[in-house]
């Protein structure tokens, strides 16, 4: 079953390869049609989702922001699967690049903290085109035969996945990227089991250590970034200054107090393209 539904992915991927990007567009919009205001597909989620980061926001306009959310998502979709043929970071413009060109200069490594915003799929071409070979830190996407489809497209888009499937492996590969001066890619908006509760949009979330972490034990420049659509096919991608930690005697207040930094710089970021950013996620669990 799982080589089947690979098979099928990538058939589906060559085949939308070859349509125009009005066409891809115009998928992309119906799909979020379909999701948001017909079927109502997490759409309750979204607007409690919205309401928690902007409780003074009048209902319609959360309802608006919904639906451009959803659009945005499907857009992501659309151009991750059809962009089998067109390199994703050739679309992308930069903002911040001496920020990064500054942070590889020190020779350790860059990790790039980013959310669920965009195109979150097109930053790590975008960097591997441009500055140096990029490696995100992701879990498994569904089952077997749709991960290894979704490897494979990041792989043909300079994209490489780290490894985390024996104990510690994932600690390991990630201090061998950064010890060859290249890129970790870090999704910091999603928890893990036993993620404490932190203040995110003035309400408690569980959020995930595991930056705070490993910079303990691999210090490197840490770059927030995201990635606004400007239109199908075209974004611009943000890299905002380098945060500014120190290792501390308190280890674990340390941690807490630099990932709740994090949380602070996401929301920042967030608010920067509200109506891109993935509300579908239960956060606020």
């Amino acid at each position: 079953m799982d080589i089947m539904i690979y098979q099928w992915l990538r058939l589906f991927s060559w085949g939308l390869s070859w349509w125009p990007v009005w066409a891809l567009d115009g998928l992309a919009r119906g799909l979020g049609v379909l999701s948001f205001s017909l079927l109502r597909i997490r759409r309750r989620m979204i607007l409690a989702n919205l309401g928690i980061a902007f409780p003074e926001m009048p209902m319609a306009e959360k309802v608006r922001l919904g639906a451009e959310s959803t659009y945005h998502f499907m857009a992501t979709a659309v151009e991750f699967v059809a962009y089998r043929h067109r390199a994703l970071g050739r679309s992308v413009t930069l903002e911040g690049e001496g920020y990064l060109q500054a942070a590889l200069g020190q020779k350790q490594g860059i990790y790039l903290l980013f959310g669920h915003q965009g195109n979150w799929e097109a930053m790590g071409p975008a960097i591997s085109q441009h500055f140096a070979p990029s490696h995100v830190v992701v879990k498994q996407v569904g089952g077997q035969g749709l991960n290894r489809f979704v490897v494979d497209q990041r792989a043909s888009q300079g994209v490489a996945v780290v490894d985390r499937t024996k104990p510690l492996s994932g600690v390991y590969n990630i201090m061998r990227v950064l010890r060859k001066n290249e890129v970790v890619l870090f999704a910091v908006d999603q928890s893990r089991p036993g993620s404490p509760l932190l203040d995110f949009f003035g309400k408690k979330a569980k959020t995930n250590t595991s930056v705070a972490q490993l910079w303990r034990r691999c210090p490197a420049p840490l770059l927030p970034s995201y990635i606004c659509r400007l239109s199908f096919g075209r974004h611009q991608l943000v890299v905002l200054p380098p945060l500014q930690w120190e290792k501390k005697g308190d280890g674990d207040q340390n941690i807490l107090a630099q990932t709740l930094e994090i949380n602070q710089v996401l929301e920042q970021m967030i608010r920067a393209c509200p109506e891109q950013y993935f509300w579908m996620h239960n956060r606020w669990k």
